[in-house]
């Protein structure tokens, strides 16, 4: 408890109040698009992490053995594995096609900029 109060005071002296908008706390300029596609692939990283967590006590029964008697557990590692691949490349996909739109968006704006001018 000593440790948490030790920080609190310690935070309390870097004054941080002026901070808002000014620093690297400012990181939400995301869009929809950029923030469902940092989601997605972080969900197909914890659908990885967990096909792994479970397929590892299967293979060393199957190094030992040779024989594979959590059968049902196996599948189902295979079957979040895919579902880790598919969540990644939807995500990338999701990012492509935010990068595509705010590109096409500036694209259009220099266009009617231009027509503007002249």
């Amino acid at each position: 408890m000593s440790k948490t109060i030790e920080l609190a005071r310690h935070l309390e002296r870097l004054h941080i109040n002026n901070m808002y908008k000014s620093d690297f706390y400012w990181t939400w300029d995301k869009t929809d698009e950029e923030l469902e596609a940092i989601f997605t692939v972080a969900d197909a990283l914890l659908l990885f992490v967990i096909a792994v967590g479970f397929f590892i006590p299967v293979g060393i029964e199957y190094v030992e053995t040779g024989l594979v008697p959590k059968f049902p557990t196996l599948i189902a590692c295979g079957f979040a594995g895919l579902a880790a691949l598919q969540s990644l490349f939807a995500g990338l996909i999701l990012h492509n096609l935010g990068v595509k739109d705010r590109r096409d968006f500036e694209f259009r704006l220099q266009i009617v900029g231009k027509d503007t001018k002249e």
